[in-house]
């Protein structure tokens, strides 16, 4: 992923959504978690000292809609990161009760006010069950000019519904694709050289087997 062109252009901010997509037990996950920590890295080092990030996992566990637990998290941490508290925030909290779509929308508008850049980067979100509402919540951060600071990361699997909404708004990164593969059978070959039962091999027959495992993983 690092040695992908989209990923370097949203980054710097050439692209506003990635959407990451693939079969169950890809390594959706996994990469998130290592292309967090690469965001993170890459705010701490940023000559803008208002940029800031944001990530949250959809918890199948949860049977929920997650558009409202994942805006009133986001709102949580881009406010803490920005030392303040909005106006609205505050009577919203004065007010008491659940805050609406709207409301956490409004709230997060004000919370952008105070930052340059922010990446936002939102796991599984095929696992929020149902989604109808996250779906338009991440449309509307993508779309919405309110929202144009936010640069957005997403996984999920390959479901029509999701694939419906991402599509019109994102660049699409599969996880089945040729660098992936590349780094398959890279492992697999590394793997062998490191036990001496594939020595007596001929080179021929190693590379049929780095060529079968890396096919056949199928990114897996």
């Amino acid at each position: 992923m690092l040695r992908c062109r989209d990923w370097i252009d949203w980054v710097d901010g050439k692209k506003r959504c990635l959407w990451i997509h693939g079969i169950p037990g890809a390594g959706k996950t996994v990469l998130f978690s290592h292309l967090v920590k690469k965001v993170e890295n890459h705010c701490k080092s940023s000559r803008t000292a208002k940029t800031a990030h944001v990530y949250y996992y959809c918890y199948f566990g949860h049977n929920q809609d997650e558009a409202v637990p994942f805006l009133r998290w986001t709102i949580n941490r881009l406010s803490r990161q920005a030392g303040l508290v909005p106006t609205c925030l505050y009577r919203l909290y004065q007010h008491g009760g659940q805050p609406s779509l709207v409301d956490l929308l409004q709230a997060l508008e004000d919370v952008l006010k105070e930052l340059d850049n922010v990446y936002i980067a939102i796991d599984a979100v095929d696992e929020s069950m149902p989604r109808e509402d996250l779906l338009r919540v991440i449309r509307d951060l993508v779309t919405d000019s309110r929202f144009q600071k936010v640069q957005l990361l997403a996984t999920s699997r390959e479901y029509i519904d999701i694939e419906k909404t991402m599509l019109q708004i994102s660049t699409p990164v599969s996880m089945l694709n040729p660098l992936l593969a590349e780094d398959i059978k890279r492992y697999v070959r590394s793997q062998m050289h490191k036990n001496p039962r594939f020595k007596p091999w001929p080179p021929q027959l190693q590379d049929e087997v780095v060529e079968a495992l890396g096919t056949g993983a199928k990114g897996m």
